[in-house]
């Protein structure tokens, strides 16, 4: 008597059965590899997971297509980075001759108002 094993070995999952590594990894592209938990099996992860990965382990996780995927900022980084910004913000608006630019953008000396 012949038992279907793959029926029996089957894990629910909200990926698609007939995906490689290479789907999953195309899929969350731009996600460093680090950040993808591997337990629970990458598609079968609920938020009973997150929720007890954030309180038992202090791990904060967002569950992506079944998959958790560790948050890069904790709430006190974001309000952080929030607050300094718009202090930023609020100094430029009171100091017009302020600006707020990346390296990478090239000043713009037709603009009256930069800097000389």
């Amino acid at each position: 008597m012949a038992t279907d094993v793959s029926q029996a070995t089957q894990i629910p999952t909200a990926l698609p059965p007939d995906w490689t590594l290479a789907d999953f990894q195309t899929h969350f592209d731009g996600i460093p590899p680090e950040r993808i938990r591997m337990y629970p099996p990458p598609g079968t992860a609920t938020v009973a997971d997150v929720l007890y990965l954030d309180t038992h382990h202090d791990c904060h996780c967002e569950l992506i297509d079944g998959v958790l995927v560790e948050k890069t900022m904790g709430h006190f980084e974001s309000r952080l980075a929030a607050v300094l910004i718009y202090l930023l913000e609020r100094h430029v608006e009171q100091e017009p001759r302020h600006r707020l630019r990346s390296r990478r953008s090239p000043a713009n000396h037709a603009d009256p108002g930069a800097d000389a």
